[in-house]
């Protein structure tokens, strides 16, 4: 797993380099489909936690599609960002998180979980402050995307500011959330032809592996 506080130093000393390259991907790039992804999936316009928001490019996309966002991040220095962005962000490493049980009407999650000491945790905290009924989006990275590299340096030891968490690993902490997954959906880079995805439409995990980005639509049980 990854060690938290190496993830907060690691972001600390890359918040001004993100900042540069992610309003273009928020814009037009495969992020921007993600917005229009948890769109759909949560059409009424209600009160929204951005978990791991980052410089507050999405929390801000979310304001302005009219949705009450707040963003919650644990890099401080990207927090300060956001902040400048008029995005309504406190610092924190997510679990807990510092809000009531039942506040949110849905919660976004987009490639954050990944640079968590504890995804499982970060999830169970996301499903407490969500309403009952209400919907969380969560996002991870594809098997091969950039963080991935570093991976084979994690198995000699290395430390790595991020876990390693697979679109599989995902769905599998939002059920033992007791979340419900509604849908899912995948997007891929230029060199997965759109018939690869296709014929690879009978096992999603295998879709998931060729993947830039792969989420999950969830919504919380209504308890009598």
């Amino acid at each position: 797993m990854a060690d938290a506080t190496g993830s907060v130093e690691f972001w600390n000393g890359h918040a001004e380099e993100w900042e540069a390259g992610t309003e273009r991907d928020w814009e037009q790039g495969p992020r921007r489909a993600v917005l229009e992804f948890f769109c759909r999936m949560v059409p009424e316009t209600g009160r929204v936690l951005d978990v791991g928001c980052a410089t507050g490019v999405s929390t801000r996309r979310l304001l302005e599609r009219g949705y009450a966002a707040v963003g919650v991040e644990q890099s401080p220095a990207m927090a300060e960002l956001a902040r400048g962005r008029g995005v309504e962000c406190c610092v924190s490493e997510c679990d807990p998180l510092p809000f009531a049980d039942d506040s949110f009407d849905a919660v976004f999650a987009c490639t954050s979980l990944e640079w968590s000491a504890n995804p499982a945790g970060i999830v169970r905290e996301m499903a407490r402050v969500v309403k009952p009924g209400g919907i969380i989006v969560a996002v991870t990275l594809g098997p091969y995307t950039r963080p991935r590299q570093s991976a084979f340096r994690r198995l000699y030891g290395e430390a790595v500011p991020h876990n390693m968490l697979m679109p599989w690993e995902l769905s599998r902490l939002l059920e033992e959330a007791g979340l419900a997954i509604q849908t899912q959906e995948g997007w891929y880079p230029p060199q997965v032809p759109p018939l690869a995805v296709e014929l690879l439409a009978a096992n999603w995990v295998l879709q998931a592996s060729v993947a830039m980005l792969y989420g999950f639509a969830a919504h919380k049980p209504v308890t009598e």
